[in-house]
């Protein structure tokens, strides 16, 4: 448990095991939910972000993708998603192993929400930062630095290889 698995053929094999809760994180515009919309849906999952589950909960306003009480979020997070997975026999969780908070820095969510998450499996989605970029700069009408962008990601990927290892579930790696 807690390996890493980074080619197509551990994503076939994710699937065809079927886990009841996915958690699929990665940096904003790194293509997670084109990623659930094109292969976890047509698989049978309900593909939920955890900005709508948040904005369900409570108003949010998050500012840029800067985010002024990562606790609070999460636990709003948290109880609506418990309600989804009620709901749900395969649920997917499109969110974040980092978030940038109020000042623009990057914050690895505390392992505990992810404990309270209780996912059957993670992935993680990256992709080259120039990329993301121009992504982001197209979809938010933002410049976004890549090399920020960067430095987010290898945040992203070792909290997640963190909480991979912590939780003792299989960390499937994608690349778009």
């Amino acid at each position: 448990m807690g390996s890493d698995r980074s080619d197509s053929s551990s994503l076939s094999l994710l699937l065809s095991q079927l886990p009841p809760f996915i958690f699929v994180g990665g940096i904003h515009g790194v293509g997670k939910s084109t990623l659930c919309s094109s292969t976890f849906a047509p698989a049978g999952y309900h593909c939920v972000t955890a900005s709508s589950l948040i904005r369900l909960h409570k108003s949010h306003s998050d500012r840029e993708k800067l985010v002024d009480d990562i606790p609070d979020n999460q636990k709003a997070l948290i109880e609506q998603l418990e309600l989804e997975k009620d709901a749900r026999t395969h649920l997917l969780l499109d969110g974040h192993f980092c978030l940038l908070n109020g000042e623009g820095v990057v914050e690895p969510i505390q392992i505990e929400v992810f404990e309270e998450m209780s996912p059957s499996s993670l992935v993680l989605v990256k992709c080259d930062p120039k990329v993301v970029a121009s992504r982001l700069t197209n979809r938010d009408k933002k410049e976004w630095c890549p090399e920020m962008l960067r430095k987010f990601q290898e945040a992203e990927e070792k909290h997640a290889e963190r909480v991979a290892e912590v939780l003792q579930v299989v960390l499937t790696t994608v690349s778009t």
